[in-house]
């Protein structure tokens, strides 16, 4: 045990407190995260993808379709990040209120 802080991690200086506050921050940084993948998503859908052709040749539909799907999946990446972002920070609030207080 280390005589500066009292834990077993031999004095590298995390404490739990700085423990528990990255706990409490990643549903937050998901939530960020989702909406910048989001936004992103959009972004590269319009730079990338834009509006379909009149009259396409069939390359210029695979490179649509490619560059459709790749934002497609980046703007629900985004999303399945927001929300696991939205449920870790409601269940952290609800493990909170269910802490003893010391």
């Amino acid at each position: 045990m280390s005589e500066k802080n009292g834990s077993t991690h031999g004095g590298d200086g995390v404490g739990s407190g700085q423990v528990q506050k990255r706990k409490r921050i990643w549903p937050y940084l998901l939530i960020v995260a989702g909406v910048l993948m989001v936004i992103g998503g959009f972004f590269y859908d319009v730079l990338f993808a834009g509006i379909p052709y009149q009259d396409p040749t069939p390359a210029m539909e695979k490179s649509y379709a490619l560059h459709s799907l790749i934002a497609s999946v980046i703007r629900w990446s985004g999303v399945g990040a927001f929300l696991l972002g939205v449920a870790g920070a409601v269940l952290g609030a609800f493990r909170k209120g269910t802490h003893p207080r010391a």
